[in-house]
C-alpha cells in the first residue's frame, strides 16, 4: 500500500495483543449515519482509504436525569479528557480512577471506591439499559469513524419517497464500528485490497447481547452494489470533518449532564473534577459564543448506541419490538411475472413521482406484524421489518406491495392461494 506507515495494520495488530491478553486493556452538528437495522444488510463504500477513519473511545453513562447518553472521553487528537482521567487508566484496571480495582487478600477482585457510595457506584458500572434490555457499564470502549457513501435508498422525510440521500445530498454519511467489526475489516482489506475499489455488505443478525455483525464484500448479485473504483463525481461529495466529529465531550455538555454525579465521585475519592470542568467551561465561554455553546453538546446527544454493551457498535437502534422474521430480501419473490407479451405501463420510478398528501396514501397491512402502514414505506414503523425486496425480472428493488416495478415496468400478479 502507497501509505509509510500502515495506521490499519498497527491498529488491528494493537487489537489483536489486547484480545490474546498481550496488551494492555445547525444540522452542521448533527450527522447523517448509516443504520443497520436487524435482519437486514446494508451497502456503503468506504472513501479515502482503509486508514482515513479516527479513533476515539466512548464512555455511557446513566446521568443525573437518569437518562444513558454518550460522552467521548478520549481520541487521537486531543488525548484523555477530563472524564478519561476520572474513570482511571484501562490499561491499568483504571488505576487512580473512579473504577479502580485490585485483588483482595482471598484472590477476588474488588472495587476501591464502590464501599463508599454503592449506589452511585451501580450508577456508574452496572445500570440497566432498556434499549439492550440488559445492564451496561460506563467502561470505555473503542470506536472507529469512517465517511461512506451509503447505497440502500431511504425514505424522505419531506416527499415520504425512495431516494438514495448521499446521491440527493451529494455528501457522505458517517459510520461506526466496534473493535470487532474493525478487526473484519482488516481482513477483508488484506483479502481484497483497499476499499476505494468494491463496496462492503454489512448484515445484523440479532439484537441486544446476541447481536452479530458480519461484513463482506460485495459482488455482482447484491442489490444496491456499484462496481468499480468511486467515481469522481463520488469523490466530490462533502464530508464530514471527522476529527469533529470524535472530538472530547464539551465541559458544558458534561456539567450539563453530570454535574451532581461528578459532585458525588468527587467527594467519594476526594478530587476536584468538578472545578476542573467548571475553569474548562470558562474556557469554553471565552472561545464560544452563547449561541455556541449549546450546539456543543448537541452532536454527541444525538448520537445513540447501535449494539449490545459488549461490542460498541455504528449506528442507532431505536428501542421498539422488531419482527423476528427475515427481511424480504432474503425471500425468493412471491410474484409471478406476468406474459411477456402483456404491455408494461410507462411508470415513473419512485424518486420522480409526485408525493402525494397523507390523506391520499392508501393504508395496507404489514406482512410481518399486520399493522396498517402507508403503500410507499420500505420499513413497517411498527416492527422494523423491511417492505421492499427485489424485482425478479431487473434486480432492483421494488415494494412489497406493488404489482408494477417501478424500474423496469415489468408487471406481476400474486400467486393464487
Amino acid at each position: 500500500m502507497p501509505d509509510t506507515v500502515d495506521k490499519m495494520e498497527q491498529e488491528f495488530k494493537r487489537l489483536t495483543e489486547k484480545s490474546s491478553g498481550k496488551g494492555s486493556q445547525s444540522k452542521s452538528y448533527a450527522y447523517e449515519e448509516v443504520k443497520i437495522l436487524p435482519n437486514t444488510y446494508t451497502v456503503v463504500r468506504i472513501l479515502d482509504g482503509s486508514t482515513s477513519y479516527k479513533k476515539y473511545f466512548v464512555s455511557w453513562i446513566c446521568c443525573d436525569d437518569d437518562v444513558i447518553r454518550s460522552f467521548i472521553i478520549e481520541n487521537d487528537d486531543e488525548g484523555k479528557g477530563i472524564l478519561a482521567r476520572m474513570l482511571g487508566d484501562p490499561s491499568r484496571y483504571f488505576a487512580g480512577g473512579y473504577l479502580e480495582s485490585r485483588r483482595g487478600s482471598s484472590g477476588g477482585k474488588f472495587f476501591v471506591h464502590r464501599a463508599k457510595d454503592p449506589e452511585l457506584f451501580d450508577r456508574m458500572y452496572n445500570y440497566y439499559n432498556p434499549t439492550f434490555g440488559g445492564f451496561s457499564s460506563c467502561r470505555p470502549r473503542v470506536e472507529y469513524v469512517y465517511n461512506v457513501i451509503h447505497r440502500n435508498p431511504t425514505i424522505d422525510e419531506l416527499t415520504q419517497q425512495m431516494v438514495n440521500w448521499c446521491e440527493a445530498n451529494r455528501h457522505t454519511k458517517l459510520i461506526r464500528f466496534g473493535a470487532r467489526m474493525f478487526t473484519q475489516l482488516k481482513i477483508l482489506r488484506d483479502n481484497y485490497g483497499d476499499f476505494d475499489a468494491y463496496d462492503i455488505v454489512i448484515s445484523k443478525m440479532g439484537s441486544g447481547p446476541n447481536t452479530q455483525y458480519t461484513i463482506i464484500k460485495a459482488d455482482v448479485s447484491t442489490v444496491y452494489n456499484k462496481i468499480g473504483p468511486v467515481t469522481p463525481e463520488e469523490m466530490s461529495y462533502d464530508r464530514y470533518d471527522l476529527s469533529e466529529v470524535s472530538r472530547l465531550s464539551s465541559a458544558y455538555y458534561i456539567l450539563m449532564h453530570l454535574r451532581t454525579t461528578i459532585e458525588r465521585i468527587d467527594k467519594v475519592m476526594g478530587t476536584h473534577y468538578l472545578s476542573e470542568l467548571e475553569q474548562q467551561l470558562s474556557i469554553e465561554k471565552s472561545k464560544y459564543s452563547e449561541h455556541e455553546m449549546p450546539k456543543m453538546a448537541q452532536a454527541s446527544d444525538e448520537y445513540e448506541p447501535l449494539s449490545s454493551p459488549q461490542e460498541p457498535s455504528i449506528n442507532a437502534i431505536p428501542n421498539i419490538a422488531r419482527s423476528a422474521a427475515p427481511s424480504p430480501m432474503f425471500q425468493q419473490s412471491s410474484r409471478v411475472p406476468m406474459s411477456p407479451s402483456t404491455p408494461r405501463p410507462l411508470t415513473p420510478s419512485v424518486e420522480n413521482r409526485q408525493a402525494s398528501p397523507s390523506s391520499q396514501v392508501a393504508l395496507l397491512d404489514c406482512p410481518f406484524c399486520q399493522s396498517k402502514v402507508p403503500e410507499n414505506l420500505t420499513r413497517c414503523p411498527k416492527c422494523g421489518s423491511t417492505l421492499i425486496q427485489t424485482c425478479g425480472v431487473c434486480g432492483k428493488p421494488m415494494s412489497i406491495f406493488a404489482s408494477v416495478c417501478s424500474h423496469c415496468g415489468q408487471s406481476f400478479v400474486e400467486p393464487s392461494r
